[in-house]
């Protein structure tokens, strides 16, 4: 089911007078707000600055990819979600069903239906665990998959440019 951002402001309020195909839609990934980007909470904070904001957002780019799946076999897949949440982001990607299979999957994807079907983080990873065949609505973000594949700076440490 589809939710609706029209009670949300200020995306409500931009959608009440946006063009049609420009409206902000559940799915679309927030970069920036007010210059602020990179730190979720650092932007949820200018959120409730009261200020105007600015935001920088892309449509997500879906596709479906098949992963075959043996009994007891792993997806292969480090995932991060909430119980609550309506989506598996791929953090990291190992030796398993999805490597086998050989589908465009990157860390930073998300899955947002199983077997086109949505539901909570818990529902969609039942669901998987339960098939043998399963197929993979997956939302990506082009600057979220760059993103995961930065490598990660440990304290002190400093990315050398070569």
């Amino acid at each position: 089911s589809r939710v609706s951002l029209d009670h949300l402001l200020p995306a409500g309020a931009y959608n009440l007078h946006a063009p049609e195909g420009n409206k902000l839609e559940v799915g679309f990934y927030i970069l920036e707000i007010n210059g602020v980007s990179g730190d979720a909470q650092q932007m949820m904070d200018v959120t409730r600055s009261g200020v105007g904001m600015i935001m920088r957002c892309r449509r997500p780019q879906l596709s479906v990819v098949k992963v075959k799946k043996y009994a007891h076999q792993s997806m292969g897949l480090d995932l991060q979600f909430t119980a609550q949440g309506r989506v598996l982001t791929i953090c990291k990607i190992f030796d398993g069903a999805v490597q086998e299979s050989g589908v465009d999957v990157k860390p930073g994807d998300r899955i947002i239906k199983v077997d086109g079907r949505e539901g909570t983080a818990n529902e969609l990873l039942a669901r998987i665990a339960q098939a043998r065949h399963v197929e993979l609505t997956i939302s990506r973000c082009p600057e979220v998959t760059t993103a995961f594949a930065l490598p990660v700076l440990g304290e002190g440490e400093k990315l050398q440019q070569q």
